[in-house]
């Protein structure tokens, strides 16, 4: 959900750097390959934005279309007005984050101050304070572009960059295919010449570090399947020793050592096949539930924290408690996406390491001679 979030209304699934402005003719026949959805032009520009309060804040501030929500469903997807609407019809219209406009003390209808840097070059720019209207506040599931991202019109990117930079963001019906479109477009011989890239490379420094994270988890994962297959072996190695008589009774009566083992086996597959069965249910009632939970566990903290202090009848305001703070991890909710893959994986791990311990610890059962345990019965 976050590389979703991130890749659909932020960075895109590719990038076209360099270039002039793309003819109808070229976004056409971008258009034309498969598994392209939509061509967007847009130029990103660092400003700072002063509204009701005196502080000012830093913004991400994104140059696009006006009727960009109907060129990109994939953004229109993402984006969540609160207030107002999507509307840059207006060359001083601007449409802000709601963290953003929190900060600021701004709503729809009121005005905003941005700062940019005017002339004809890069050598000559001066600092010019423009103003700005908001038509709109929108959220997504991401804070830091709920507190950073501001959206202008295209009309107005002549007042903050003195040479159009143009830039193109291309989004994908898979973004997992960006590699097989991108060498699509580099047979283009309209695109000679320009940069291109990938979502991969773009954020390469973040979701490298989310694929280490990931590969990290899955390394405890196994350490804890090692620690549960020990158990297990033991568990059953002492229950090999404690059924050594029965065993060799069964021995002596002509039972085989495999249909002996077997039945070690078969305890082994069902605690397996129920601990993984358990796991898997609360695990799935516990992820699409978390949200509900972290509120329930700070409700009753926030709570009993406000007896407590009505009980001291302590002065002064009282923080509250969150398990989860949107400033602190980014997110304004644990995001929640279930990867069945992974679920299976896990599961298969968890029933293979159950029955693994129990064939090793079973093993012990060839070894018995009907002789020796039945010596002084």
């Amino acid at each position: 959900r976050i590389i979703t979030n991130i890749n659909e209304i932020r960075s895109f699934h590719l990038r076209i750097e360099g270039a002039k402005p793309l003819s109808k003719e070229v976004e056409r026949e971008i258009l034309g390959i498969k598994g392209i959805n939509s061509v967007i032009q847009f130029a990103d520009v660092k400003t700072i934005i002063r509204g009701f309060f005196v502080d000012q804040e830093g913004a991400a501030l994104r140059i696009v279309d006006e009727d960009v929500m109907q060129k990109d469903s994939g953004f229109a997807e993402k984006i969540t007005m609160t207030r107002g609407a999507f509307d840059l019809s207006g060359v001083d219209s601007i449409v802000l984050g709601s963290d953003l406009a929190a900060a600021l003390g701004v709503r729809p209808g009121d005005k905003v101050s941005l700062l940019s840097l005017a002339g004809e070059d890069y050598k000559k720019l001066s600092p010019v304070n423009l103003e700005f209207t908001v038509t709109g506040i929108f959220k997504t599931g991401y804070y830091e572009i709920n507190s950073t991202m501001a959206f202008v019109p295209m009309k107005s990117a002549s007042l903050f960059i003195p040479e159009s930079d143009y830039v193109y963001g291309i989004k994908l019906d898979n973004h997992y295919r960006d590699r097989e479109v991108l060498g699509r477009l580099k047979e283009l011989s309209s695109l000679n010449g320009v940069y291109m890239e990938s979502w991969r490379n773009y954020n390469r420094s973040f979701f490298s570090a989310l694929l280490m994270e990931k590969v990290m988890m899955m390394v405890l994962i196994s350490l804890i399947f090692v620690v549960v297959a020990v158990n297990i072996f033991h568990s059953m190695k002492r229950s090999v020793v404690e059924r050594i008589e029965e065993i060799a009774l069964m021995k002596a009566v002509g039972a085989t050592a495999f249909s002996i083992q077997s039945v070690f086996i078969m305890e082994g597959a069902i605690i397996g096949i129920l601990g993984s069965l358990s796991g898997v249910i609360s695990g799935y009632l516990i992820s699409y539930n978390i949200n509900s939970i972290f509120d329930l566990i700070e409700k009753i903290i926030n709570f009993i924290t406000s007896v407590y202090t009505g009980f001291l009848e302590t002065n002064g305001p009282v923080n509250e408690f969150t398990i989860y703070s949107g400033n602190s991890y980014y997110l304004q909710e644990v995001p929640i996406k279930i990867m069945t893959p992974d679920v299976i994986y896990i599961t298969a791990m968890a029933l293979f390491s159950a029955l693994a311990a129990a064939w090793y610890a079973s093993r012990q059962v060839t070894r018995v001679s009907p002789v020796v345990a039945l010596r002084y019965e």
